[in-house]
């Protein structure tokens, strides 16, 4: 846990940690437990729902999930190789997918660094180009799908009481 912990401090929103209770504990024998253990006022998420399954016995337990939601790693330790795989992960967030026409890399590079209106303008004027319009009209569902998962982030954020995480998200 203090791992995971310093992790989500070091990577911020980069990283969405998520702690599952599973060992049955009521609501209030959890909450108390995370309070002595001074684990709350973090950003990381606490829920009682598993949102994947990780193999094996014993706790504690992760899943890293990959930007499009695939299990990456799993295990009782987080290893050099995981922090690796984050970072990975990261970065691939950052950048435009392989394949991207250079032409829209500019487009990508807005986007990462969350101009997403400029984003969608510069892949709107690549897409004036007939032999680049589908790859730009690809581009601009992917900008919306991605914003429309941060608006549903910070949403589920405030339905579940995170009001300063959801502000700043």
């Amino acid at each position: 846990m203090p791992a995971s912990i310093k992790l989500q401090r070091e990577y911020g929103d980069d990283l969405a940690v998520i702690f599952v209770e599973s060992q049955g504990a009521s609501q209030e024998d959890a909450e108390r437990f995370i309070l002595r253990q001074k684990w709350m006022g973090t950003p990381a998420m606490w829920t009682s729902e598993r949102p994947v399954s990780v193999a094996g016995s014993g706790l504690p337990k992760h899943a890293l999930l990959s930007a499009d939601g695939r299990v990456i790693s799993e295990g009782r330790h987080i290893s050099k190789k995981t922090r690796e795989l984050i970072e990975d992960e990261i970065a691939k967030g950052k950048k435009a997918p392989e394949g991207t026409p250079k032409q829209l890399k500019k487009a990508w590079s807005n986007f990462g660094k969350g101009k997403i209106a400029k984003a969608i303008t510069e892949a709107e004027k690549v897409g004036a180009k007939p032999e680049l319009a589908e790859d730009a009209a690809d581009t601009i569902r992917e900008f919306t799908r991605r914003t429309e998962s941060r608006i549903a982030r910070a949403s589920w954020l405030l339905e579940n009481g995170y009001a300063l995480r959801a502000e700043d998200a």
